[in-house]
């Protein structure tokens, strides 16, 4: 088993880009959408604390958030 050479894999990357804005070689590309956002008010907020039985500290530091932002 040889060991990868994760540089050159790299730099291959970079010189396929290269050559692509160039217009010399066509790469596969992807469409990611991304999905539209919940809307989140005070009451759902309330009714996910309550529903797990956290206090406004515990359920801001599950969120990595301020308390008072809550």
């Amino acid at each position: 088993m040889s060991k990868r050479k994760i540089f050159d894999e790299l730099m291959e990357g970079v010189a396929a880009m290269k050559s692509h804005r160039r217009g010399k070689i066509t790469l596969r590309t992807y469409r990611d959408e991304a999905a539209p956002l919940p809307k989140v008010d005070s009451k759902l907020i309330r009714d996910t604390r309550k529903r797990l039985r956290c206090s406004r500290a515990v359920f801001a530091r599950k969120l990595r958030i301020n308390e008072r932002t809550l």
